[in-house]
């Protein structure tokens, strides 16, 4: 179970989901569980050179069950307890163009793409660099591991660099997700960390846009940059999706319960960062649950009402709906899961 005697630290690799899984957390834990690097409300934030300067938890805030945000590999040594440290990979040349459309939006800049992959740092080997330890710390480009100065520039990612990043992923961080796998991802994080099933009621693509950022809208020859800029990076990705199918496919889970999850997460998902209604939660659930029914797939129905009830225990709705689909189950001579 999640909890402040071992918390989850998750090293939060821009661009690859980490607002979700922020919502993930706050709605599983309470909001006052979550501890996120970075602005958190209005008026507040935990800068990098803060939090390294001492041990966490600290006595004025409240005792995290998770640490989340754009660490770097190394600065989850300032925790007391042993936490579960985790992260999530994505494509290069997808992560890098999310980067790229998420600051023309955010900072309404209009810097063309190629000047600005040329310029930032995190679009030329971001997750390597993350991952090895190496982090702009007080204006010094610092290795949190060591707690010196690297002493060459951020661009100068190095084959040692991700030597170092594959044995800090192999040594010292407990689960790697992948974005493009991201709902087995959930499943497989679930099963580890022995809680309630990962989705978000409120939104579960927290940051998305109605146009989705994808390769192919952009010309062939800023992709293949990319990847230049990015070979370390695909390597990494290479390495940790190539250990993922191997961690998937001997995990053991229902495969059925990835399905449902997807059903449940599709019906979940709206573009931006609004919240979904309650209303409009019930009224989509309801809707993905007919969808299925209609196609008379009745343990995936009542896969997705048992993963519904364990999340909402309280639902006398979803309690409801869940005994009729185990008798419908039944009656129709199904065997049920008990996973």
């Amino acid at each position: 179970m999640i909890s402040a005697e071992r918390p989850i630290f998750h090293i939060h690799v821009p661009k690859t989901a980490g607002l979700t899984l922020r919502m993930i957390f706050a709605e599983l834990l309470g909001p006052d569980k979550v501890f996120k690097l970075g602005v958190y409300a209005p008026g507040k934030a935990h800068t990098l050179e803060d939090f390294l300067m001492q041990k966490w938890p600290r006595g004025d805030v409240a005792v995290p069950a998770v640490y989340l945000g754009h660490f770097p590999f190394g600065a989850q040594k300032q925790l007391s307890a042993r936490p579960f440290v985790t992260s999530c990979v994505r494509n290069p040349v997808d992560r890098v163009l999310s980067r790229y459309e998420y600051v023309l939006r955010s900072q309404a800049t209009t810097m063309p793409v190629e000047e600005y992959i040329a310029a930032d740092a995190e679009s030329n080997n971001g997750m390597v660099r993350r991952l090895c330890g190496f982090h702009m710390v007080n204006d010094t480009y610092m290795d949190v591991v060591t707690g010196t100065p690297v002493g060459r520039d951020e661009m100068d990612i190095r084959p040692e660099d991700l030597s170092r990043a594959l044995q800090n992923i192999a040594d010292e961080i407990d689960f790697v997700m992948v974005q493009e796998r991201m709902t087995e991802s959930l499943v497989a994080l679930r099963r580890a960390l022995g809680c309630q099933p990962m989705f978000s009621l409120h939104n579960q693509s927290r940051n998305s846009r109605d146009k989705l950022t994808k390769a192919e809208n952009y010309p062939d020859g800023l992709c293949a940059e990319i990847l230049q800029r990015n070979q370390l990076d695909q390597a990494l990705y290479d390495a940790v999706t190539e250990d993922f199918e191997v961690m998937i496919a001997s995990a053991g889970f229902d495969p059925l319960e990835v399905t449902a999850m997807d059903d449940i997460c599709s019906a979940l998902m709206i573009p931006g960062q609004q919240d979904l209604p309650a209303q409009v939660v019930d009224q989509r659930l309801s809707e993905a649950i007919n969808v299925v029914l209609a196609s008379n797939d009745l343990l995936r129905a009542e896969m997705m009402t048992r993963l519904l009830s364990a999340r909402l225990p309280h639902s006398a709705q979803i309690a409801s709906l869940h005994a009729t689909m185990v008798q419908r189950c039944k009656a129709a001579g199904q065997t049920i899961s008990n996973t």
